[in-house]
């Protein structure tokens, strides 16, 4: 097995005819990271439930890694960005951590360096929901992805 196919790992979803289109130049870009917090989780039982929460349209690439990570690969961009933004995800009552992959993440850290996570503003007036303010309100926490 090459490492280009260990990086990749074992193919989950998709339809075969959109195989042929998988553009492996793209792969370093829709890489994710995902780890069961508080939780194991085996590779077969997380492949189904991702499969379940996501329903990708193209194919997902899924490599257990160390520490309880997983390596996800997309080949479509509006399924990478859906698991980016449209969480949180649970599995189980437990909260899926999903991180972009970068070329200095390290697997032996107990828990990701960076979280998406989704921030409720319970009791905010309504005269306040305004884009710019929710914004600067986000900006305080950290860097915004996407306002609902």
């Amino acid at each position: 097995m090459s490492y280009k196919d260990t990086l990749i790992g074992d193919s989950i979803g998709g339809d075969m005819q959109e195989d042929e289109n998988f553009n492996d130049d793209d792969i370093e870009i829709l890489k994710v990271v995902l780890k069961l917090l508080s939780w194991h989780i085996g590779y077969t039982t997380l492949k189904n439930k991702i499969l379940d929460l996501l329903k990708p349209k193209r194919e997902i690439k899924l490599m257990d890694i160390e520490n309880g990570y997983f390596l996800a690969t997309f080949q479509s961009h509006e399924d990478y960005l859906n698991v980016l933004v449209d969480g949180p995800w649970t599995v189980f009552g437990h909260y899926l951590t999903v991180e972009p992959w970068s070329p200095d993440f390290s697997p032996t850290q107990p828990y990701p360096s960076k979280v998406i996570a989704w921030i409720w503003l319970p009791g905010l007036p309504d005269t306040l929901y305004k884009r710019s303010l929710i914004e600067e309100i986000g900006n305080y926490i950290g860097l915004v992805i996407h306002i609902d």
